[in-house]
């Protein structure tokens, strides 16, 4: 029996989170497998998948008008801005890398997934468990349910509820399949979207290896970034830094509130395209997805701010606990605030002048952010971590 992971990519939140619950697998002596669309690691056994060279069936004519209508439904998506769009079809072979006794699981698979040669193929008995790291599963096109009610093209409404319907229409030819919430949040939203049965929903929390955490201490990692011993740190970790889903309108508004406070830097750890502001002298931008560097990025943070406006976990949050960091985020339409307690280990603000105001409190108060920083961490170890999601996940597989 394997356990056999597909994801898209092992960079990005749900690729990392994919490969962290893979590795761990693998240091617990299970057979575990990874495809992706990029990426071989051979003594990890991680595999890139080729695409499936097939030969276009059909009247010429038909294809060419059919590839012209994709093609337009494409433009209509991109004009409207949304953080992410992906179809149904793609050229990748999924159900031919897996046997008939494997676990299947499923993470993030845009572009990736073919969803009428996979659930045509595999055998209906197969279990297959897909992780849900956002509501593409119960959208169309669209990843998020914010551009979701955002959106008000009624040809993209329609577009979406044609699309999503056919998805519900494939996975209901599987009879042993589960879909994994990584939060209470994304669990009630998926509960309440009435396309799935309720049996077929569960929860399970995403998990932090513990070997991702570097013990250093918060001086000594500023120290070998470069920063002075009393610079208050405030990190932003996010893929894409500047985007409209990850509230970079939030992250601007606070950075220019402390402009008159030199003590006060801003770092953020993840892709930014706006160059202007890395010319900033109190604004400091890494780039690293090696998991030593950036657990020492999260040590040198004072606190880290997480401004999204939609996340269905957020794993910034337990990368920060298990770095004895406190955490600020939004209340609002996601999980964050049901991961951080509220002024024990961290804040959960109703805007940004909350968010001024505490960091203000949390300057001043050393004694406070050790408290704070202390709980996060004790919450990670008894909560967050990947041996415990890896647990949890095996009862699931035991009991189904």
């Amino acid at each position: 029996m394997r356990f056999v992971h597909f994801t898209t990519d092992i960079k990005g939140g749900a690729g990392i989170a994919a490969f962290r619950l893979h590795q761990t697998m693998l240091d617990y002596g299970l057979n575990s497998v990874l495809y992706n669309k990029y990426t071989s690691i051979e003594g990890l056994k991680c595999y890139k998948v080729n695409e499936a060279i097939t030969k276009k069936r059909g009247n010429k004519l038909f294809v060419f008008f059919n590839n012209k209508l994709n093609g337009i439904i494409v433009r209509i998506y991109n004009n409207r801005n949304f953080f992410y769009h992906s179809g149904i079809k793609t050229n990748y072979r999924l159900d031919c890398l897996i046997n008939s006794d494997d676990i299947v699981l499923m993470h993030w698979v845009s572009d990736f997934l073919d969803y009428k040669s996979f659930f045509e193929n595999v055998d209906e008995n197969l279990k297959i468990f897909f992780f849900v790291h956002d509501f593409n599963i119960i959208s169309g096109r669209l990843h998020t349910l914010y551009d979701k009610m955002k959106n008000s093209n009624k040809l993209i409404s329609f577009i979406e509820s044609l699309i999503s319907k056919k998805k519900i229409f494939y996975l209901s030819k599987l009879k042993n399949y589960k879909i994994i919430a990584n939060s209470n949040f994304t669990f009630k939203t998926l509960k309440s979207s009435n396309c799935f049965e309720n049996e077929k929903l569960c929860k399970i929390y995403l998990g932090l290896p513990i070997t991702e955490s570097v013990l250093i201490s918060t001086m000594d990692a500023k120290k070998v970034l470069g920063f002075n011993e009393n610079d208050f740190l405030i990190l932003m970790s996010a893929n894409d830094i500047d985007v409209e889903l990850k509230g970079y309108d939030r992250f601007l508004k606070l950075f220019k509130m402390f402009q008159n406070y030199p003590d006060i830097k801003f770092v953020t750890l993840g892709k930014i395209k706006n160059l202007e502001i890395l010319k900033n002298t109190n604004f400091s931008n890494f780039i690293t997805w090696d998991f030593i560097e950036k657990s020492r990025i999260f040590s040198a943070a004072n606190v880290v701010i997480s401004t999204s406006y939609e996340e269905t976990f957020g794993q910034t949050v337990i990368e920060a606990y298990a770095n004895s960091t406190p955490v600020i985020v939004y209340n609002g339409y996601s999980a964050l605030p049901e991961i951080v307690q509220h002024n024990k280990t961290g804040f959960i603000a109703t805007n940004t002048d909350d968010v001024f105001n505490f960091i203000l409190k949390l300057k001043g108060n050393l004694d406070l952010q050790k408290r704070m920083g202390d709980l996060a961490k004790d919450t990670y170890l008894n909560k967050f971590t990947s041996d415990i999601q890896l647990q949890e996940f095996l009862k699931l597989l035991n009991n189904s």
